[in-house]
């Protein structure tokens, strides 16, 4: 086993947490850390994220 590359990865509602902003700073520290390591991991919380501010900017258009 190879330890520069992560051989478990963080599952989805762990990583819909970390993107929302809902996981403990330690949980987060440790999700971030995968993701810097794991492309697959760094790719979907990207899309997460993205999802996540394209929603926040709907619901401030909608409230103007």
């Amino acid at each position: 086993m190879s330890t520069t590359h992560p051989s478990h990865h963080p599952g989805t509602e762990v990583l819909y947490a970390a993107a929302s902003g809902a996981l403990t700073p330690a949980v987060n520290r440790i999700v971030q850390a995968h993701a810097a390591l794991c492309g697959r991991c760094r790719a979907a919380l990207s899309k997460l994220e993205a999802l996540g501010g394209a929603s926040l900017a709907d619901e401030a258009d909608a409230s103007l």
